[in-house]
């Protein structure tokens, strides 16, 4: 362990009910042992954090290294010559209508543990994979 420093922190009177419950009940001996086991847990909590976003970094940027994605089957068929689609006005998501994968589970997955982790990250994120895709 490390050198101790002193801090005053404040917590809701839910937190404190808590404590003092964990207290009474003899689990702990002092309050600070209560912060500082849940300071650790929020450590390695933000560590594993920290490394999945890593590993998804990689990850696009791998993609991205990939080269240009290949085009969806669905897409292909709605453009080819004679489609009654190709003409139309309107616009259509075709991925939010037809493409219904794993892959698109995991991005969800991952586009949920961004947005949770940092939103100013998951906004830039959405400003990159935009301009890729609109690029």
């Amino acid at each position: 362990m490390g050198e101790l420093k002193r801090l005053s922190v404040t917590v809701t009177s839910d937190h404190m009910d808590a404590i003092r419950a964990a207290l009474d009940a003899g689990e702990y001996g002092a309050e600070s042992e209560i912060i500082r086991e849940a300071l650790q847990g929020w450590l390695a909590d933000r560590k594993a954090r920290l490394l999945e976003i890593e590993r998804i970094r990689a990850l696009i940027d791998e993609a991205d290294a990939s080269g240009p994605p290949f085009p969806s089957m669905v897409t292909a068929f709605w453009k080819r010559p004679g489609s009654r689609w190709l003409n139309r006005k309107r616009t259509i998501d075709l991925a939010a209508v037809f493409i219904r994968t794993p892959a698109e589970n995991d991005l969800r997955a991952i586009w949920r543990f961004i947005a949770e982790d940092n939103r100013r990250a998951t906004d830039a994120l959405y400003a990159r994979l935009r301009g890729k895709i609109e690029g």
